[in-house]
Protein backbone atom coordinates (compact mmCIF):
# COMPACT_ATOMS: atom_id res chain seq x y z
CA UNK A 1 0.00 0.00 0.00
CA UNK A 2 2.63 2.35 0.90
CA UNK A 3 4.98 1.36 -2.32
CA UNK A 4 1.39 2.48 -4.00
CA UNK A 5 0.95 5.92 -2.66
CA UNK A 6 4.88 6.50 -3.46
CA UNK A 7 4.13 5.53 -6.84
CA UNK A 8 1.06 7.54 -7.28
CA UNK A 9 2.44 10.25 -5.67
CA UNK A 10 5.58 10.45 -8.66
CA UNK A 11 3.06 9.79 -11.32
CA UNK A 12 1.14 12.99 -10.42
CA UNK A 13 4.94 15.15 -10.05
CA UNK A 14 5.53 13.50 -13.22
CA UNK A 15 2.34 14.55 -14.75
CA UNK A 16 2.47 17.97 -13.74
CA UNK A 17 5.80 18.46 -14.88
CA UNK A 18 4.49 17.53 -18.27
CA UNK A 19 1.81 19.94 -18.35
CA UNK A 20 4.00 22.96 -16.75
CA UNK A 21 4.59 26.03 -18.74
CA UNK A 22 8.07 26.02 -19.90
CA UNK A 23 8.43 29.80 -19.39
CA UNK A 24 7.39 29.39 -15.25
CA UNK A 25 10.13 26.80 -15.44
CA UNK A 26 12.83 29.69 -17.23
CA UNK A 27 11.37 32.03 -14.62
CA UNK A 28 12.18 30.00 -11.97
CA UNK A 29 15.57 29.11 -13.01
CA UNK A 30 16.03 33.19 -13.47
CA UNK A 31 15.12 33.92 -10.27
CA UNK A 32 17.06 31.06 -8.65
CA UNK A 33 20.48 30.83 -10.67
CA UNK A 34 20.91 34.74 -11.30
CA UNK A 35 24.54 34.67 -8.77
CA UNK A 36 25.38 31.21 -9.65
CA UNK A 37 24.74 31.23 -13.56
CA UNK A 38 26.58 34.77 -14.25
CA UNK A 39 25.35 37.62 -16.39
CA UNK A 40 25.48 35.86 -19.52
CA UNK A 41 23.42 32.78 -19.12
CA UNK A 42 21.38 34.72 -17.45
CA UNK A 43 20.59 37.48 -20.15
CA UNK A 44 19.87 34.76 -21.98
CA UNK A 45 17.19 32.94 -20.14
CA UNK A 46 15.75 36.23 -20.07
CA UNK A 47 16.08 36.53 -23.85
CA UNK A 48 14.15 33.03 -24.15
CA UNK A 49 11.65 33.40 -21.90
CA UNK A 50 9.44 35.93 -24.40
CA UNK A 51 9.87 33.54 -27.10
CA UNK A 52 8.58 30.64 -25.22
CA UNK A 53 5.50 32.93 -24.10
CA UNK A 54 4.47 33.45 -27.33
CA UNK A 55 4.72 29.58 -28.44
CA UNK A 56 3.00 28.70 -25.28
CA UNK A 57 0.32 31.25 -26.34
CA UNK A 58 -0.06 30.05 -29.51
CA UNK A 59 -0.94 26.83 -28.77
CA UNK A 60 -3.06 28.00 -25.63
CA UNK A 61 -5.35 29.71 -28.14
CA UNK A 62 -6.04 26.94 -30.08
CA UNK A 63 -6.42 24.29 -27.57
CA UNK A 64 -9.07 26.75 -26.23
CA UNK A 65 -11.09 27.09 -29.03
CA UNK A 66 -11.58 23.45 -29.09
CA UNK A 67 -11.97 23.04 -32.45
CA UNK A 68 -10.54 19.27 -32.52
CA UNK A 69 -8.12 19.59 -35.23
CA UNK A 70 -4.89 21.62 -35.39
CA UNK A 71 -2.57 23.81 -38.08
CA UNK A 72 0.68 22.14 -38.87
CA UNK A 73 2.42 25.07 -37.25
CA UNK A 74 0.48 24.20 -33.86
CA UNK A 75 1.83 20.75 -34.00
CA UNK A 76 5.20 21.91 -34.70
CA UNK A 77 5.20 24.51 -31.92
CA UNK A 78 3.61 21.42 -28.79
CA UNK A 79 6.31 19.67 -29.81
CA UNK A 80 9.23 22.08 -29.33
CA UNK A 81 7.54 22.97 -25.97
CA UNK A 82 7.52 19.39 -24.66
CA UNK A 83 11.30 18.85 -26.11
CA UNK A 84 12.34 22.42 -24.22
CA UNK A 85 9.93 21.22 -20.73
CA UNK A 86 12.05 17.64 -20.60
CA UNK A 87 15.91 19.94 -21.36
CA UNK A 88 14.87 22.35 -18.51
CA UNK A 89 13.33 20.81 -15.92
CA UNK A 90 16.89 18.49 -16.12
CA UNK A 91 18.69 21.64 -15.99
CA UNK A 92 16.69 23.33 -13.48
CA UNK A 93 16.96 19.85 -11.29
CA UNK A 94 21.04 20.22 -11.55
CA UNK A 95 20.92 23.47 -10.36
CA UNK A 96 18.55 22.61 -7.46
CA UNK A 97 20.93 20.05 -6.17
CA UNK A 98 23.79 22.62 -6.54
CA UNK A 99 22.11 25.71 -4.62
CA UNK A 100 20.94 22.82 -1.65
CA UNK A 101 24.02 21.52 -1.25
CA UNK A 102 26.11 24.61 -1.53
CA UNK A 103 23.35 26.27 1.26
CA UNK A 104 24.65 23.14 3.68
CA UNK A 105 28.16 23.69 2.91
CA UNK A 106 27.76 27.37 3.82
CA UNK A 107 25.92 26.96 6.65
CA UNK A 108 28.44 24.26 8.49
CA UNK A 109 30.55 25.59 11.18
CA UNK A 110 33.76 26.30 9.94
CA UNK A 111 35.06 23.53 12.35
CA UNK A 112 32.94 21.03 10.66
CA UNK A 113 33.49 22.12 6.84
CA UNK A 114 35.77 20.59 4.57
CA UNK A 115 35.54 23.49 2.17
CA UNK A 116 35.25 26.59 4.72
CA UNK A 117 36.68 30.19 3.17
CA UNK A 118 36.04 32.52 6.09
CA UNK A 119 34.94 35.01 2.97
CA UNK A 120 32.88 32.91 1.17
CA UNK A 121 29.85 33.94 3.05
CA UNK A 122 30.22 37.75 1.70
CA UNK A 123 30.62 36.44 -1.14
CA UNK A 124 27.94 36.10 -4.36
CA UNK A 125 27.41 32.32 -5.35
CA UNK A 126 28.77 32.83 -9.03
CA UNK A 127 31.88 34.20 -7.13
CA UNK A 128 32.61 31.38 -4.40
CA UNK A 129 32.41 28.75 -7.07
CA UNK A 130 34.73 30.95 -9.20
CA UNK A 131 36.92 31.21 -6.43
CA UNK A 132 37.22 27.58 -5.29
CA UNK A 133 37.26 26.16 -9.54
CA UNK A 134 41.04 25.67 -9.15
CA UNK A 135 40.76 24.69 -5.41
CA UNK A 136 41.35 21.05 -3.91
CA UNK A 137 38.11 20.43 -2.98
CA UNK A 138 36.90 17.41 -5.25
CA UNK A 139 32.87 18.41 -4.28
CA UNK A 140 33.62 21.60 -5.09
CA UNK A 141 35.20 20.92 -8.60
CA UNK A 142 31.78 18.47 -9.09
CA UNK A 143 29.17 21.03 -8.16
CA UNK A 144 31.15 23.85 -10.45
CA UNK A 145 31.25 21.07 -13.87
CA UNK A 146 27.27 21.20 -12.99
CA UNK A 147 26.96 24.88 -13.38
CA UNK A 148 29.06 23.97 -16.73
CA UNK A 149 26.57 21.48 -17.31
CA UNK A 150 23.58 23.75 -16.74
CA UNK A 151 25.20 26.51 -18.75
CA UNK A 152 25.75 24.37 -21.86
CA UNK A 153 22.13 23.63 -21.70
CA UNK A 154 20.99 26.99 -21.85
CA UNK A 155 23.82 28.28 -24.59
CA UNK A 156 21.74 24.87 -27.13
CA UNK A 157 18.09 26.23 -25.95
CA UNK A 158 19.23 29.70 -26.64
CA UNK A 159 20.61 28.99 -30.27
CA UNK A 160 18.22 26.35 -30.78
CA UNK A 161 15.88 29.07 -30.80
CA UNK A 162 17.14 31.90 -32.28
CA UNK A 163 17.78 29.82 -35.53
CA UNK A 164 13.89 28.93 -35.52
CA UNK A 165 12.98 32.67 -35.10
CA UNK A 166 15.46 33.21 -38.01
CA UNK A 167 13.95 30.47 -40.44
CA UNK A 168 10.29 32.04 -39.03
CA UNK A 169 8.98 28.62 -37.14
CA UNK A 170 8.18 30.84 -34.74
CA UNK A 171 4.88 32.69 -33.98
CA UNK A 172 5.06 35.67 -35.29
CA UNK A 173 4.31 39.44 -32.87
CA UNK A 174 1.34 39.28 -32.40
CA UNK A 175 0.88 42.75 -31.41
CA UNK A 176 -2.46 44.71 -32.07
CA UNK A 177 -2.82 47.95 -33.81
CA UNK A 178 -6.09 49.87 -33.70
CA UNK A 179 -7.09 49.36 -37.42
CA UNK A 180 -9.69 46.75 -37.82
CA UNK A 181 -10.02 44.06 -40.05
CA UNK A 182 -11.04 45.02 -43.91
CA UNK A 183 -14.42 42.80 -43.79
CA UNK A 184 -16.08 42.66 -40.43
CA UNK A 185 -19.12 40.42 -39.69
CA UNK A 186 -21.68 41.33 -37.31
CA UNK A 187 -19.81 43.20 -34.42
CA UNK A 188 -21.48 46.69 -35.03
CA UNK A 189 -24.09 46.61 -32.86
CA UNK A 190 -21.54 45.41 -29.52
CA UNK A 191 -19.49 48.62 -31.16
CA UNK A 192 -22.78 51.06 -30.89
CA UNK A 193 -23.36 49.58 -26.94
CA UNK A 194 -19.96 49.99 -26.04
CA UNK A 195 -19.60 53.50 -27.65
CA UNK A 196 -22.83 54.88 -26.07
CA UNK A 197 -20.87 53.87 -22.71
CA UNK A 198 -17.98 55.88 -23.68
CA UNK A 199 -20.13 59.20 -24.69
CA UNK A 200 -22.44 58.33 -21.68
CA UNK A 201 -25.36 58.04 -23.22
CA UNK A 202 -28.68 57.59 -21.47
CA UNK A 203 -28.50 54.60 -19.03
CA UNK A 204 -24.34 54.84 -18.90
CA UNK A 205 -24.14 58.06 -16.86
CA UNK A 206 -20.83 57.90 -14.99
CA UNK A 207 -20.97 59.04 -11.27
CA UNK A 208 -18.34 62.20 -11.24
CA UNK A 209 -17.72 64.54 -8.90
CA UNK A 210 -14.81 67.15 -7.84
CA UNK A 211 -11.29 65.23 -6.98
CA UNK A 212 -12.97 62.33 -8.55
CA UNK A 213 -10.51 60.23 -11.20
CA UNK A 214 -10.30 62.14 -14.10
CA UNK A 215 -11.15 59.03 -16.13
CA UNK A 216 -13.02 55.69 -16.26
CA UNK A 217 -13.17 52.30 -17.52
CA UNK A 218 -15.14 50.28 -19.52
CA UNK A 219 -13.67 46.41 -19.96
CA UNK A 220 -14.60 43.88 -22.93
CA UNK A 221 -13.71 40.19 -21.95
CA UNK A 222 -13.67 36.95 -23.27
CA UNK A 223 -12.17 33.70 -24.65
CA UNK A 224 -9.11 34.05 -26.52
CA UNK A 225 -9.98 34.20 -30.42
CA UNK A 226 -13.59 35.65 -29.87
CA UNK A 227 -13.49 38.70 -31.34
CA UNK A 228 -12.34 41.29 -28.17
CA UNK A 229 -9.84 43.41 -30.27
CA UNK A 230 -11.83 43.50 -33.57
CA UNK A 231 -14.54 44.78 -31.09
CA UNK A 232 -11.98 47.28 -29.54
CA UNK A 233 -10.58 48.35 -33.00
CA UNK A 234 -14.39 48.95 -34.41
CA UNK A 235 -14.98 50.95 -31.42
CA UNK A 236 -11.52 52.66 -31.60
CA UNK A 237 -12.10 53.88 -35.19
CA UNK A 238 -15.59 55.26 -34.22
CA UNK A 239 -14.29 57.01 -31.48
CA UNK A 240 -11.51 58.27 -33.30
CA UNK A 241 -13.63 59.82 -36.52
CA UNK A 242 -16.25 61.49 -33.71
CA UNK A 243 -13.10 63.61 -32.61
CA UNK A 244 -14.61 64.35 -29.28
CA UNK A 245 -11.06 63.35 -27.51
CA UNK A 246 -8.47 65.24 -28.04
CA UNK A 247 -6.06 62.23 -27.97
CA UNK A 248 -7.00 58.77 -29.31
CA UNK A 249 -3.85 55.99 -28.07
CA UNK A 250 -4.00 51.90 -28.82
CA UNK A 251 -1.74 50.27 -26.64
CA UNK A 252 -1.21 46.66 -26.43
CA UNK A 253 0.27 44.98 -23.85
CA UNK A 254 1.53 41.57 -24.12
CA UNK A 255 1.82 38.47 -20.79
CA UNK A 256 5.27 38.52 -20.52
CA UNK A 257 5.72 42.73 -20.34
CA UNK A 258 8.84 42.49 -18.27
CA UNK A 259 8.32 46.24 -16.95
CA UNK A 260 5.44 49.09 -16.58
CA UNK A 261 8.49 50.99 -18.82
CA UNK A 262 7.56 48.72 -22.05
CA UNK A 263 3.72 49.89 -21.59
CA UNK A 264 5.30 53.88 -20.62
CA UNK A 265 6.89 53.21 -24.06
CA UNK A 266 4.42 52.68 -25.97
CA UNK A 267 1.76 55.10 -24.67
CA UNK A 268 4.34 57.78 -25.46
CA UNK A 269 5.20 57.24 -28.81
CA UNK A 270 1.05 56.55 -29.36
CA UNK A 271 0.50 60.48 -28.01
CA UNK A 272 3.68 61.76 -29.66
CA UNK A 273 4.12 59.96 -32.87
CA UNK A 274 7.70 59.26 -31.83
CA UNK A 275 9.60 56.56 -30.02
CA UNK A 276 10.91 57.91 -26.51
CA UNK A 277 14.54 58.20 -25.12
CA UNK A 278 15.89 54.75 -24.51
CA UNK A 279 17.58 55.87 -21.43
CA UNK A 280 14.94 57.28 -19.39
CA UNK A 281 13.71 54.78 -16.50
CA UNK A 282 9.97 54.15 -15.72
CA UNK A 283 9.63 57.12 -13.47
CA UNK A 284 10.91 59.46 -15.58
CA UNK A 285 8.75 57.84 -18.33
CA UNK A 286 5.61 58.50 -16.21
CA UNK A 287 6.42 62.08 -15.60
CA UNK A 288 7.01 62.50 -19.25
CA UNK A 289 3.47 60.97 -20.01
CA UNK A 290 1.67 62.91 -17.42
CA UNK A 291 3.00 66.16 -18.97
CA UNK A 292 1.99 64.86 -22.26
CA UNK A 293 -1.44 64.20 -21.17
CA UNK A 294 -1.89 67.00 -18.87
CA UNK A 295 -5.19 69.11 -19.49
CA UNK A 296 -6.41 67.07 -22.63
CA UNK A 297 -9.70 64.53 -22.86
CA UNK A 298 -7.77 60.80 -23.86
CA UNK A 299 -9.09 57.92 -24.96
CA UNK A 300 -7.02 54.95 -24.60
CA UNK A 301 -7.34 51.32 -25.63
CA UNK A 302 -5.05 48.76 -24.13
CA UNK A 303 -5.30 45.38 -25.51
CA UNK A 304 -4.58 42.66 -22.96
CA UNK A 305 -2.92 39.71 -24.29
CA UNK A 306 -3.34 36.97 -21.58
CA UNK A 307 -2.80 39.33 -18.86
CA UNK A 308 -5.14 37.45 -16.87
CA UNK A 309 -4.85 39.85 -13.31
CA UNK A 310 -4.66 37.24 -11.17
CA UNK A 311 -0.79 35.83 -11.75
CA UNK A 312 1.29 38.75 -10.12
CA UNK A 313 0.94 41.22 -12.60
CA UNK A 314 -1.99 43.33 -10.53
CA UNK A 315 0.71 46.16 -9.26
CA UNK A 316 2.02 46.65 -12.65
CA UNK A 317 -1.20 46.82 -14.02
CA UNK A 318 -2.44 49.61 -11.72
CA UNK A 319 0.40 51.44 -12.51
CA UNK A 320 -0.49 51.61 -16.30
CA UNK A 321 -2.80 54.20 -15.42
CA UNK A 322 -1.02 56.42 -13.12
CA UNK A 323 -0.19 58.81 -16.01
CA UNK A 324 -4.31 59.60 -17.00
CA UNK A 325 -4.38 61.43 -13.15
CA UNK A 326 -3.50 64.61 -14.69
CA UNK A 327 -5.95 63.96 -17.86
CA UNK A 328 -9.11 66.12 -18.53
CA UNK A 329 -12.34 64.80 -16.85
CA UNK A 330 -14.08 62.45 -19.01
CA UNK A 331 -10.89 60.84 -20.66
CA UNK A 332 -12.13 57.32 -21.07
CA UNK A 333 -10.30 53.63 -21.13
CA UNK A 334 -11.31 50.61 -23.37
CA UNK A 335 -9.70 47.38 -22.08
CA UNK A 336 -9.60 43.99 -23.47
CA UNK A 337 -8.75 41.03 -21.41
CA UNK A 338 -10.08 37.21 -21.32
CA UNK A 339 -10.79 37.64 -17.84
CA UNK A 340 -13.16 39.75 -15.92
CA UNK A 341 -10.48 39.75 -13.16
CA UNK A 342 -7.71 42.28 -14.96
CA UNK A 343 -10.49 44.47 -15.49
CA UNK A 344 -11.49 45.18 -12.02
CA UNK A 345 -7.98 45.43 -11.31
CA UNK A 346 -7.77 48.69 -13.56
CA UNK A 347 -10.74 50.09 -12.59
CA UNK A 348 -14.04 48.71 -14.70
CA UNK A 349 -17.10 48.31 -12.64
CA UNK A 350 -18.56 45.21 -13.10
CA UNK A 351 -21.37 47.13 -14.81
CA UNK A 352 -18.95 48.04 -17.56
CA UNK A 353 -17.53 44.52 -17.89
CA UNK A 354 -18.89 43.74 -21.04
CA UNK A 355 -18.72 40.05 -22.47
CA UNK A 356 -18.24 39.73 -25.81
CA UNK A 357 -21.19 37.86 -26.91
CA UNK A 358 -21.35 35.00 -29.80
CA UNK A 359 -21.63 35.48 -33.15
CA UNK A 360 -25.58 34.90 -34.60
CA UNK A 361 -24.78 31.25 -36.36
CA UNK A 362 -25.71 32.67 -39.95
CA UNK A 363 -23.28 35.42 -39.56
CA UNK A 364 -20.21 32.72 -38.48
CA UNK A 365 -21.05 31.26 -41.69
CA UNK A 366 -20.14 33.87 -43.51
CA UNK A 367 -17.08 34.72 -41.41
CA UNK A 368 -15.94 31.08 -41.81
CA UNK A 369 -16.75 31.04 -45.61
CA UNK A 370 -15.19 33.84 -46.05
CA UNK A 371 -12.06 32.28 -44.70
CA UNK A 372 -12.75 29.23 -46.44
CA UNK A 373 -13.00 30.20 -49.78
CA UNK A 374 -11.21 33.53 -50.63
CA UNK A 375 -9.51 32.96 -53.73
CA UNK A 376 -10.58 31.27 -56.87
CA UNK A 377 -12.87 28.48 -56.15
CA UNK A 378 -14.18 25.93 -59.26
CA UNK A 379 -17.60 27.27 -59.66
CA UNK A 380 -19.15 23.88 -60.24
CA UNK A 381 -18.24 22.73 -56.93
CA UNK A 382 -18.87 26.18 -54.91
CA UNK A 383 -22.23 25.20 -53.87
CA UNK A 384 -21.15 21.39 -52.63
CA UNK A 385 -18.41 22.69 -50.80
CA UNK A 386 -20.93 25.69 -49.36
CA UNK A 387 -23.07 22.70 -47.88
CA UNK A 388 -19.93 21.05 -46.54
CA UNK A 389 -18.95 24.58 -45.08
CA UNK A 390 -22.34 24.77 -43.33
CA UNK A 391 -21.63 21.78 -41.51
CA UNK A 392 -18.34 22.30 -40.71
CA UNK A 393 -18.96 25.69 -39.00
CA UNK A 394 -21.63 24.27 -36.54
CA UNK A 395 -18.67 22.25 -35.14
CA UNK A 396 -17.16 25.33 -34.56
CA UNK A 397 -18.58 26.53 -31.85
CA UNK A 398 -19.10 30.40 -32.98
CA UNK A 399 -15.31 30.61 -32.56
CA UNK A 400 -14.00 33.56 -34.67
CA UNK A 401 -10.42 31.86 -34.21
CA UNK A 402 -11.67 28.81 -34.93
CA UNK A 403 -13.56 29.90 -38.39
CA UNK A 404 -9.55 31.48 -39.20
CA UNK A 405 -7.76 28.52 -38.09
CA UNK A 406 -10.01 25.46 -40.05
CA UNK A 407 -11.28 28.15 -42.99
CA UNK A 408 -7.97 28.88 -43.99
CA UNK A 409 -6.83 24.99 -43.50
CA UNK A 410 -9.80 24.38 -45.98
CA UNK A 411 -8.15 27.26 -48.61
CA UNK A 412 -5.15 25.69 -49.26
CA UNK A 413 -7.39 22.93 -50.73
CA UNK A 414 -10.76 23.63 -52.49
CA UNK A 415 -11.38 19.78 -53.41
CA UNK A 416 -14.64 18.47 -52.36
CA UNK A 417 -12.94 15.13 -50.89
CA UNK A 418 -10.37 17.33 -48.79
CA UNK A 419 -13.00 19.28 -47.24
CA UNK A 420 -14.92 15.75 -46.54
CA UNK A 421 -11.79 14.61 -44.85
CA UNK A 422 -11.92 17.36 -42.84
CA UNK A 423 -15.96 17.27 -42.16
CA UNK A 424 -15.33 13.83 -41.12
CA UNK A 425 -12.21 14.56 -38.71
CA UNK A 426 -13.77 17.04 -36.44
CA UNK A 427 -15.48 16.07 -33.79
CA UNK A 428 -19.72 16.13 -33.97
Amino acid sequence: MVVTTASTGKTAMSMKKQEEDVSRIVSRMIAKGHALLGADATEKLMQLEPKVVKVEVAVREEQDAAIGITSPGTDRHRELLAQLRLILHGAEDTLDKVVTRHRQIVSLPASTNPFHEQSWAKKKLGSVFHTVSCGTGTEIKKLGRSIDQVRSVIDRVHEGMAALEDEGKLPMDRRTTGVPPAKVFGRFVDCERIVAMLHRTVGYEDQQGPGCCPYSVVGVHGAPGCGKTTLAQLVYARVDEARYFDLAMWVHVSRDFAAVYDVFADMMKAATGRAPCSHHDSSTMQRSLEKELGGKRVFLVLDLDDVRGNDGTNERLRRILAPLEFCERDSKVLVTSRTVDALLVLGAPKARCVPVPELAEDVFLQLFLHYALQGSVDERDRGILEVIGADIAKNLKRSPLAARTVGEKLRTNKSIDFWRSVQGALPN
